[in-house]
């Protein structure tokens, strides 16, 4: 197997494109794109490692092209920087769909929606619920650490606890993300977030209808 194509298998998993692995790996975007204009014959060591690295794959998984399985050991025996369970990649065999726009009058996992899919460890995700992933719009929850591009993880349920950050779907409008709570009638999302033009809303539920379209368990960086 090519490079490239490993490339774009690891990348499909992740559900990243080029942009967002030059980002987060720290390989410059003319590199990889250079991987696919002029081939990978004079590919830096150091470009490798980062690859490895990022994709949490060995050395020899990437280098190798007649190397098909991916095996960390090698990597982590030659370099000592890693142990063999950080490059290890996941056992990833449920598939979650990720939607970008969710409104009122669509279905919530409607074909429409759906912009891709990330999978993640059975066991993660083992109680039997439904999920959906959500990309996620703004800043407004920086604070705990679900930045604008990221996609967060969402058990599909219409309740949640008082403080617990949840998709909230607002008078029909776009879904948002915010700590939710609930005082009889009144409902406030609260954002939890550096910038200070990010502030609370409350909602009498007799005059704006809200509907809890899930809890969020998790979120992926920018992926």
């Amino acid at each position: 197997m090519k490079l490239t194509d490993k490339i774009d298998l690891l990348m499909a998993e992740k559900g990243i494109n080029k942009a967002v692995l030059s980002k987060h790996s720290e390989i410059p975007y003319s590199t990889i794109a250079n991987f696919y204009e002029k081939g990978t014959d004079n590919v830096k060591l150091s470009t490798l490692k980062k690859l490895a690295k990022y994709f949490q794959v060995s050395l020899d998984y990437i280098a190798d092209d007649d190397v098909e399985e991916r095996n960390a050991s090698s990597y982590a025996q030659e370099y000592g920087q890693y142990r063999t369970s950080d490059l290890m990649p996941l056992a990833l065999n449920k598939k979650i769909p990720v939607v970008g726009v969710i409104q009122a009058g669509e279905p919530l996992l409607a074909e429409q929606n759906i912009i891709g899919f990330v999978e993640l460890p059975s066991e993660f995700i083992n109680d039997g619920g439904e999920y959906f992933g959500l990309r996620i719009i703004g800043n407004s929850m920086n604070l705990s650490r679900i930045f604008e591009g990221d996609i967060v993880i969402v058990r599909k349920q219409n309740y949640v606890e008082n403080g617990e950050v949840a998709i909230v779907l607002v008078n029909g409008e776009d879904a948002t993300v915010k700590k939710f709570y609930q005082s009889d009638t009144i409902v406030t999302l609260a954002p939890n977030s550096s910038d200070p033009t990010y502030a609370p809303r409350t909602y009498d539920l007799q005059k704006v209808p809200i509907a809890i379209l899930g809890k969020v368990i998790k979120a992926i960086i920018d992926f």
